[in-house]
């Protein structure tokens, strides 16, 4: 007879800004937390179909929500994929995230974490535990919670430049066409590259795809300022940031990237 548990249960600490969403409850037509969740869960957990949900408490249309709790069961064999083969399927403590970004619930996110509990005893899984840690910040108070998306394009407008090391201007925002942005960019590619644009690299968000997240290298600081000042027309996109549900503009520079061994 088999041991292993053919499922876990993931517990779920989720926040998130309810202004996009009509509440809670899965319903036919309607954006809802539930529904976008559960896709979200089904896409990073590689499901045949999103998983159901149980819930402590349901909001309204347009309510917030910061602690509220959630389970799902989904079956063993998912969570350690998931999770970078740390965790085992009789796993408790391991810790992953969900979370809101830019008002939209997403996979891999803030304000929220996620531990697996069956039968059959525990293990922590503390190289995944402090790889995430840092979840638990983004999304509260004036920090912006997390983007979870799929690269759609990158273009490399100074590939002598090698590693990157200049201004990154990120910005999270809806558009109307992906296609009409990605062939704008493009057809602009001399103008950015002259206005010192490296690097462009579009994200589509995993529970919203008229939502994008932009990274946009730039040489010099005072190329960055000049950018941000008087955009292409291309980058266009860039007045919606901040507006609404959606984060200001980041600015900054590359730290550090890490490249997920089995990605």
């Amino acid at each position: 007879m088999d041991d292993e548990p053919r499922s876990v249960r993931l517990r779920i600490d989720l926040a998130y800004d309810g202004s996009g969403f009509s509440g809670w409850a899965a319903q036919p037509g309607r954006r809802t937390v539930e529904d976008v969740l559960a896709a979200a869960l089904g896409r990073i957990l590689r499901l045949p179909h999103p998983p159901g949900l149980t819930v402590a408490g349901r909001t309204d249309a347009g309510v917030h929500a910061r602690g509220q709790v959630v389970h799902a069961d989904v079956p063993a064999a998912a969570w350690p994929a998931a999770a970078g083969g740390q965790a085992s399927p009789a796993a408790a403590g391991g810790q992953a995230n969900t979370a809101a970004a830019g008002g939209q619930a997403s996979p891999a996110a803030a304000g929220g974490q996620a531990s697996t509990a069956a039968a059959g005893g525990q293990a922590s899984t503390p190289a995944l535990a402090l790889m995430l840690s840092w979840f638990d910040s983004a999304g509260v108070e004036e920090i912006p919670p997390l983007f979870a998306g799929e690269v759609v394009e990158k273009l490399d407008l100074d590939p002598e430049t090698g590693e990157p090391g200049g201004v990154v201007v990120a910005a999270i925002a809806p558009v109307g066409r992906l296609d009409q942005l990605r062939a704008s960019v493009h057809a602009a590619a001399a103008r950015l590259a002259a206005s010192g644009v490296r690097r462009f690299w579009i994200y589509r968000a995993l529970d919203d795809q008229a939502e994008v997240m932009i990274l946009q290298e730039i040489a010099t600081e005072r190329q960055a300022e000049q950018w941000i000042r008087h955009p292409d027309a291309a980058a266009g996109f860039m007045a919606a940031a901040g507006v609404g549900a959606y984060p200001p503009l980041f600015v900054g520079r590359l730290v550090q990237a890490i490249e997920v061994p089995g990605t």
